[in-house]
Formats: C-alpha cells, sequence, structure tokens
C-alpha cells in the first residue's frame, strides 16, 4: 500500500495551512497525500453561492503568508471565485516543495493509529499509511436544502440556486440574519433595486463593525483598537456566568446591525455603510422563527414558531439562509492521537475559534514535537453553542486569547511572523509592538483568569473544555 511522510484529509483553508507549515519542517521532496472530497481545493469556496464574499480584508484570508497575485487595494472584499483561485495558487506555489499525490473527489472513511503512524481507509477501500496526518476539515462547511413547506403557492430555495433572472416582481423572504443573509439582501437589492424583501431574523444578529475594527487612514495609528486589544477587553469582562452583561457591552462597543440590534453573534463582518444600505433594502425585518408556509383560503402564510402568522404574497421567493457554521458535526477526536502521529483540526477540539489560524498554530507545534507538552486548551464549540450564543461566543474570545498567549512561549519568532493570518497586520507594527508588551507583562494574570473563566464554563454546562488530552484510539 502507499506510505507517505505526511497524509492531510482537507484542502480548504484549514489543510492548505496545514501544507504551508509541513513546507517548513519536511524535506525538500518529502512525499505527501493531499485528500478532498471536493474536485479541486478551496473547501467550502469550491460550492459556495456564486456572490459570496470574504467580509474580512483579502490578504489576511490565505495560507501561511502567500500573497494573493495579483494584489488588490488594501480592505478589499473578495469575491468567492477569487477566494478559490487564491487558494489553488497557494497549492501551486507549495506543490513544489513536495513530491505530492493529491486524492480530490474522494473522502476518507477511517483514520486511525497504525503503530507509530496513521493509516487511512479512502472510499472505495483504498488504504495508505503515512508517517504523520493531519486531519483538517476545519468547519467542514457544506451547502443547505431548500426549507420544506407545505404550501405549493410560493417557490423554496438556497442561495446557491437563486437565479439572477428570478421575476422580480415576486416578493423575497430571506430567512436567517447572519453572513449568507445579508449577501443575500445585498445581491437582490443590487439586481433589482426596490425589490420587496422580507428577513425573518430569529433574535436577531450582530456583526463585528468592519469601520471600526478596519480602519482607514490616520485611525490605523491612533483611535481604533487593535483585534486582539478588542478581543482582551471583551474576554475578561467575561467570567463564565454574566453572559448578558458582557455581550451586551460587546454590541454596544464593537457591533453594527442592519436590523438595529441582535441577540447571536456568528463571526461575521459589516461596515457601518453596509449596515446603512442594507437596512435601507430590507422592506421588512419579522423576528422569530419560521416554522412553515401553509396555504389557506386567503393564500399562502407563514407561520412563525411563537404562534404568530404572517400572509405572503403567491409566487413568495424564500431563501434559506439559516446558516452554514456548525450545521455538521463529525465524531469527536482529540487534538492529538496517543501515538503522538494524528492531529485534528475540527470545532470539537480548536486550537483557536477560526479554522484557519487553528490549524496554523498546532501544526507548527506538531511537526516541533511540542504539541503533547504545551498546556494549549481546547473546547467544544458544537456542543456549547446549544446552551447559548453569548456564552459561546464569550467563551471562544477566551479560549483563543488564553491559547495565543500560550502560543506565544512555545513557538518560534518566525512561526509568529509568518502568519499572514493575523489581523492586527492591518496596523502599523508599533501599535503591535505595544500591544504584545503589554501582554507580556499582564500574561500571569490574564492566563490565570481566562483559565478561571472557562473552568466555569465546563461546570456551567457540562461541556469539554481543559487542556487538550492524547487519544489512544482515532477513528472517524
Amino acid at each position: 500500500m502507499p506510505h507517505f511522510d505526511l497524509a492531510i484529509t482537507g484542502a480548504g483553508i484549514a489543510g492548505l495551512n496545514a501544507l504551508f507549515v509541513a513546507a517548513q519542517y519536511l524535506r525538500k521532496g518529502a512525499r505527501v497525500a493531499l485528500i478532498d472530497r471536493h474536485d479541486r481545493p478551496g473547501g467550502m469556496w469550491t460550492e459556495a453561492y456564486a456572490y459570496v464574499r470574504l467580509h474580512q480584508p483579502y490578504a489576511i484570508f490565505t495560507a501561511g503568508d502567500l500573497k494573493w497575485r495579483p494584489p488588490h487595494a488594501p480592505g478589499y472584499l473578495a469575491r468567492g471565485d477569487e477566494v478559490q483561485a487564491h487558494m489553488a495558487d497557494c497549492l501551486t506555489r507549495l506543490r513544489g516543495h513536495f513530491e505530492l499525490t493529491e486524492y480530490f473527489g474522494r473522502s476518507v472513511d477511517r483514520l486511525d493509529e497504525d503503530g507509530d503512524g496513521a493509516r487511512l481507509v479512502l472510499d472505495g477501500g483504498e488504504v495508505l499509511t503515512a508517517t504523520r496526518a493531519i486531519h483538517a476539515p476545519g468547519f467542514d462547511v457544506q451547502p443547505v436544502a431548500p426549507l420544506a413547506f407545505s404550501s405549493a403557492a410560493v417557490t423554496s430555495t438556497t442561495p446557491e440556486r437563486l437565479a439572477d433572472e428570478d421575476d422580480p416582481s415576486h416578493p423575497v423572504v430571506v430567512v436567517g440574519g447572519g453572513k449568507t443573509g445579508m449577501d443575500t439582501v445585498q445581491r437582490l437589492a443590487a439586481v433589482n433595486p426596490g425589490r420587496t424583501i422580507w428577513l425573518v431574523n430569529g433574535r436577531g444578529t450582530l456583526f463585528l463593525n468592519r469601520t471600526k475594527l478596519f480602519p482607514r487612514g490616520a485611525a490605523r495609528w491612533f483611535r481604533a483598537p487593535l483585534q486582539m486589544t478588542a478581543i482582551r477587553d471583551c474576554a475578561l469582562r467575561f467570567d463564565g456566568t454574566n453572559e448578558d452583561a458582557a455581550f451586551d457591552y460587546f454590541r454596544r462597543t464593537y457591533t453594527v446591525s442592519p436590523t438595529g440590534g441582535g441577540e447571536q453573534f456568528l463571526l461575521g463582518i459589516l461596515s457601518e455603510e453596509e449596515c446603512a444600505a442594507l437596512s435601507d433594502a430590507i422592506t421588512e425585518t419579522i423576528p422569530g422563527y419560521l416554522d412553515d408556509v401553509a396555504d389557506t383560503p386567503e393564500g399562502p402564510v407563514m407561520r412563525m414558531r411563537d404562534g404568530n402568522a404572517h400572509p405572503v404574497a403567491p409566487g413568495t421567493v424564500f431563501v434559506n439562509c439559516t446558516g452554514h457554521l456548525l450545521k455538521t458535526a463529525g465524531e469527536a477526536r482529540p487534538l492529538l492521537s496517543g501515538n503522538g502521529a494524528i492531529l485534528t483540526v475540527t470545532p470539537q477540539a480548536p486550537v483557536h475559534f477560526l479554522s484557519s489560524l487553528s490549524s496554523y498554530f498546532s501544526s507548527h507545534l506538531f511537526f516541533l514535537g511540542k504539541l503533547a507538552e504545551t498546556p494549549l486548551w481546547t473546547l467544544d464549540m458544537p456542543e456549547l453553542i446549544k446552551h447559548g450564543r453569548k456564552a459561546w461566543y464569550l467563551a471562544l474570545l477566551n479560549h483563543g486569547f488564553l491559547n495565543t498567549m500560550l502560543l506565544a512561549d512555545a513557538l518560534p519568532i518566525k512561526a509568529l511572523n509568518q502568519c499572514g493570518l493575523d489581523p492586527d497586520r492591518w496596523f502599523p507594527l508599533p501599535r503591535r509592538l505595544a500591544s504584545a508588551l503589554h501582554v507580556m507583562r499582564h500574561k500571569t494574570a490574564y492566563v490565570a483568569q481566562c483559565k478561571a473563566t472557562l473552568t466555569t464554563v465546563r461546570d456551567r454546562f457540562g461541556v469539554d473544555c481543559g487542556p487538550h488530552r492524547d487519544g489512544t484510539e482515532i477513528s472517524a
């Protein structure tokens, strides 16, 4: 059976960052297998809806510190096809370091320890072995299905199937107010200005204020907070029990909302200008959750979970934008296998709430042989979110801030400097250095406070949260 020095499952942002890091440690010409269920690199970007785009400046979405070709203006929000093209270019540039065997359009049915290494069984039964393996599906984002309604008088679709040539006289109901929902409202308003757009918005969604957190001009030097400063500011206000008060501070200080408020945050980013335009484009916002659209003698009616009903016109188009994040949850796996040969990058045992950073940093420690000895904390994201999204997000901030401090001690300076994913690269170097020095001076207290908060979260909600543990068996 084929044997490799390294096998990586996943060729999205997490897998490509693992491959970038591997190029820093493995000899030139090392045998590497790259396996992905998609037909090309890019992960979710290979099958995302046509009008998807980044919400953060394009340059900080990459593998390691690989630059985009060609470069764009600072702050440019890349389209989905541009993101996919960049990720394909990243793989092209990394290929030259390895003897790379690519298994696109294939999935891994099983991944186990195999003596001191790893054994992978692909769909169809093909078996590979590897000295090391990195299982990096990240969030494993998959397209959603159309919502099922009892009414035959309306159309149900998804962002992936939404067509620009759709009849603009038909009202649209966007179900879900997160990033996907706002992308969809923007697209509908751009194609057919003035079209009737309703938004079914649940408890309301907040977005990071890009105008404040990625400022232009002199604000980079003075007024605007660095990302790490904002994370620290919000994380340290949460003690594991006071999520309402801490989240309210976060909402007032760092967020915007096209609908004027919200009770949840799912990592989206909007500018103040975009928020105003979205607010103008939305004809009406309906709070709550949609259970069904039913036919009545008077016409189709939206039936909400709270018992309210809203009549809609025949032919209304419903777009399922209920979100892609954490919709799938694979089997829980430890960060590091018992034999030390398999690293896992999933939301069940992350190093950071962003899979790109989680993969980048943990892969460095993996190849350095320091992952087992570095007391990084993991946090079961899919399980915690079931207990409330306010506590979930605030715990993620504590977890990310804690591990960032621990990683700064464990990693070589070169690894930190090569991290092009760092959003604080938006700011001048003197401000970044000042932020790092502040954390270094107060690190002992900050580490203790974050650990205390996360321990409270673990005990209160009964979720897996604590220093990562080695596994004794890996299987998927």
